[in-house]
């Protein structure tokens, strides 16, 4: 899970990891080589401020996808709920750092674009 990675982008978790997609509006099963240099500075920005948030109050900030049924930004029925990442045989990665984890999204406020993925085997949430 390339956001979930510590050495990467420590700190983050699940939550933080679901929410900061959702609020700069990228589909987590984009590959990780197709997110663009605007996506990625959005994507940290709102990762450092959901974790901000939630160091100053000591809790969780607004959920608006993260195990919910209804997205708290666009009213829709149209979360959806899968387990990606992990590692593949393939990698012959097998440590507790790559299990999959429930993620969630919002199918309308994150599309999902399949001709902006690269070729590479990764995705945001893998």
């Amino acid at each position: 899970d390339a956001l979930l990675n510590q050495e990467i982008f420590p700190g983050v978790g699940n939550i933080i990891k679901i929410e900061s997609l959702h609020r700069s509006k990228i589909d987590p099963r984009r590959m990780v080589n197709s997110i663009t240099d605007i996506e990625l500075r959005r994507l940290i920005r709102n990762a450092r401020q959901y974790s901000m948030d939630w160091l100053q109050t000591g809790r969780a900030g607004t959920k608006l996808v993260y195990n919910q049924t209804v997205c708290g930004t666009c009213k829709g029925m149209t979360i959806k709920m899968q387990k990606i990442g992990g590692s593949s045989a393939a990698d012959g990665n097998s440590s507790s750092n790559s299990m999959s984890r429930v993620t969630f999204w919002c199918t309308s406020c994150q599309p999902f674009d399949p001709t902006s993925q690269g070729n590479s085997s990764g995705t945001i949430s893998s």
